[in-house]
């Protein structure tokens, strides 16, 4: 008998239809997987500038729209095109991926290295930037009701980073013809484009001050700078650098005549930002015209663009930095007290930003074998501070420590009164008659007797310590304007840190005793000297009793002038402010000292306030008295 074929049981049939249904519904089955809040954020802010690869909005235009991501980041220009021909796109996305993709090609054009900027680089740059203010400003939606949103901060980055592109090729090729043209509008081509370079607005009012080189600074670091203080904004973060012998260099030759002793900080900040003419999108995206504008960020905190009032990006602090970081400084101020060739020979004024006749000058004096590099993160603490950098404008003071305590104090005032004639003239500012002047060390002597009133108490002990020498009439009458002075015009306010207003023993031991044989007078400055205080003995007479002082002569506990000035009393009604370090802070303070000056001699009664820190004699450099001195700044702003 045959055998019949057996019929497949249940089972057999079940995981054949099972197969089935898995295999038709696999093509739809979504699988699930989780990251960290961190990651996830990162990934979705994640873009073409921050991993190298496009960012998932873009992939979904590009999906939308046909368009392989692959293929478009291999073939930007074909991509590009069929962006702009994709009809059910709307603006926002379109534009915005159009920027993101075109900064692709722009990132491969090169630029920004040795090799500089070609016209391919500049022209693709250019279309990034025209992309990306197309979406901020020439769609359906203005800008601030996109505020939240991560796609509008990812555009205007590529505004702001081809912007910086832009500013550095065009430039590098033109510094010759940019530098001039200063104060107006500079008419350029490159890449096919015509710019125009506006200079209207750029943050020097010295119109002899040549650009020399265009830095980028949103990428620098710092080491020694506690923090970078930016604005966040529209516009690109950048400084220009200004040639040294426009603005001068303190410790150069001048010629006859030349007002060197007062200048400008070589290296300037400036925001940057491109207009493009159009009533309308179509008209932007058709254009080969734009403006380039350079802005002070110092006077210039917001722009109008197409009914939009935009905050201008800023980076307060990568100038100061690079300014200092590129000073001769630390080598010139050990030189100046040594008396070597290239020290500084006379005092010099930094003005750290553009004159503006309506902030108040913050004026800080430093210390012995110093410079204005004792003040990089308390000067920077209040430009970063915004209600200060609103209320003042700092300069800095620059002057030869080694020499004597009076002839610093009589050199400070002629250069301070050159400083403020040369911005003011006329004398009417509320500049010029609203300074704090803050000092450190021997700079807070400098400062209290910036703000003194000797009346005939300092006449009259020269008169008796020239008569005890024999008298000399002929001297008394040279030396006779060291010691006859009034407070300074225009001080409001003081502040003096770790200042020996009386001196201290330690210039008379160890590194001081060190310091004193090593420090000389150049000779060229020891005959001016002597031709304005006559012979060494007259010289001596003023303080101490060297026959050549220096300094540390000067800040001798014992020295005649240091304990004659110490009487001289404050300006009355002139509020001042004492920050005082202590080494040991559990020691009693009339024995307590911060390594070189006691508290004894730091300390003024009739300060508004005093603030004992524990901590070295670099007082300055401490958190504590930062937060101290923006506060008395706010206080000072409160106290009209």
């Amino acid at each position: 008998m045959q055998a019949q074929p057996r019929r497949p049981g249940p089972w057999p049939r079940f995981l054949v239809v099972l197969a089935a249904l898995v295999a038709v519904g696999g093509c739809a089955t979504v699988h699930v997987a989780t990251s960290p809040a961190d990651k996830a954020i990162l990934h979705k802010r994640g873009d073409v500038l921050t991993r190298g690869s496009l960012s998932d909005a873009a992939l979904a235009t590009l999906r939308s729209a046909a368009i392989e991501p692959a293929d478009c980041q291999r073939y930007v220009a074909d991509c590009l095109a069929r962006l702009r021909r994709t009809e059910p796109l709307g603006d926002e996305a379109r534009l915005a991926t159009l920027a993101e993709v075109a900064s692709v090609g722009a990132l491969r054009a090169g630029g920004g290295d040795e090799s500089g900027y070609s016209d391919a680089a500049i022209a693709a740059w250019l279309d990034v930037a025209r992309y990306a203010y197309g979406y901020l400003f020439l769609t359906a939606r203005a800008p601030h009701a996109r505020v939240f949103e991560a796609r509008q901060n990812q555009v205007r980055d590529y505004y702001n980073v081809a912007v910086q592109h832009v500013a550095l090729g065009v430039a590098e090729r033109n510094l010759d013809r940019l530098a001039q043209a200063r104060d107006g509008v500079v008419q350029l081509r490159a890449g096919g484009w015509s710019l125009a370079f506006d200079l209207t607005h750029f943050p020097s009012e010295n119109a002899a001050a040549v650009p020399v080189r265009v830095i980028p600074t949103d990428g620098l670091r710092f080491r020694g700078l506690y923090t970078t203080f930016r604005r966040d904004g529209f516009g690109s973060e950048m400084a220009v650098e200004l040639a040294a012998d426009s603005i001068g260099d303190p410790a150069a030759a001048k010629p006859p005549g030349s007002p060197r002793r007062v200048s400008r900080v070589r290296f300037v900040p400036l925001t940057v930002v491109i207009d493009f003419p159009g009533r309308d999108l179509a008209e932007v995206l058709a254009t080969d015209r734009a403006t380039i504008y350079a802005f002070d960020p110092y006077e210039q905190r917001d722009i109008d663009l197409h009914g939009s009032r935009l905050p201008l990006a800023a980076n307060f602090s990568a100038g100061y930095g690079v300014w200092l970081a590129e000073s001769p400084f630390a080598r010139q101020a050990t030189l100046s007290l040594l008396g070597r060739p290239g020290g500084l020979r006379e005092p010099h004024v930094y003005r750290m930003q553009r004159f503006d006749p309506d902030r108040r000058i913050l004026l800080m004096i430093h210390g012995l074998a110093s410079s204005p590099e004792a003040w990089v993160n308390l000067a920077n603490e209040v430009m970063g501070d915004e209600a200060l950098r609103d209320g003042y404008q700092i300069w800095q003071v620059y002057y030869p420590t080694g020499l004597p305590l009076a002839w610093n104090h009589h050199e400070l005032r002629e250069v301070l009164a050159e400083a403020l004639d040369e911005v003011d003239p006329a004398g009417t500012s509320r500049a010029r008659h609203d300074i704090v002047v803050v000092g450190h060390s021997m700079g807070g002597v400098l400062a209290r007797l910036l703000v003194s009133n000797p009346g005939d108490e300092l006449s009259q002990w020269l008169d008796a310590r020239l008569a005890a020498r024999g008298g000399d009439a002929a001297l008394a009458q040279r030396l006779r304007p060291f010691v006859d002075f009034a407070p300074m015009p225009g001080i409001r306010r003081a502040v003096f840190m770790a200042a020996p207003h009386r001196g201290t023993p330690a210039a008379e031991r160890g590194i001081g005793w060190l310091f004193t044989r090593l420090i000389r007078t150049p000779l060229e400055l020891r005959e001016h000297l002597q031709s304005r205080l006559g012979d060494e003995e007259g010289i001596a007479a003023l303080g101490g009793e060297r026959a050549r002082p220096t300094s540390i002569d000067s800040l001798r506990d014992t020295d005649p002038f240091m304990r004659a000035a110490a009487s001289v009393p404050i300006a009355a009604g002139l509020p001042y402010h004492s920050i005082i370090g202590v080494e040991d802070a559990a020691a009693p303070l009339q024995v307590a000292t911060d390594g070189l000056v006691p508290y004894a001699s730091a300390h003024l009664d009739g300060a508004v306030s005093e603030l004992v820190i524990a901590g070295d004699h670099h007082v300055q450099e401490r958190l504590e008295s930062m937060l101290e001195l923006r506060r008395i700044l706010r206080l000072h702003m409160q106290a009209e």
